[in-house]
């Protein structure tokens, strides 16, 4: 019966342009209260957000501008959630070779078990699952 936010940041590490740029970060807040977002820091970054206070089941962004070079660098995000009211998450540069997420996936082909070729694009407009397994 107790009213209280929860903030999820949704990811453990943030991808960052390595020629520079800015990603943004949707913060939810999962719980029954008001989320109060205190601030935000990580060194050599600059940070804010869309808004300071997000309803319950409602989302704000915490926008991350990043100069450029190689960086590996710890955010910090402070809130009222009770249970956890200082968060973390890495924010490391990505050499520019990986898709981000919320990105459009690059195109491939895979062959399935039936010996058919599968390729993404011919599934475009229909949720694709991957799913990788091994059997030695």
């Amino acid at each position: 019966g107790v009213h209280a936010p929860d903030l999820d940041l949704a990811a453990e590490v943030l991808h960052l342009p390595a020629d520079g740029g800015s990603r943004t970060l949707v913060l939810r807040n999962l719980g029954s209260g008001a989320l109060e977002l205190a601030g935000a820091q990580g060194e050599g970054l600059d940070l804010w957000f869309s808004g300071s206070s997000i309803p319950p089941g409602g989302s704000a962004e915490l926008r991350i501008d990043h100069g450029g070079g190689a960086a590996s660098r710890t955010v910090c995000i402070a809130s009222n959630d009770p249970d956890m009211p200082v968060q973390y998450l890495e924010a490391a540069t990505d050499g520019g070779n990986q898709t981000l997420l919320g990105q459009e996936a690059p195109g491939f082909t895979l062959e399935g078990l039936d010996g058919e070729e599968y390729s993404l694009s011919a599934q475009l407009g229909n949720p694709v699952v991957l799913v990788y397994f091994a059997t030695w």
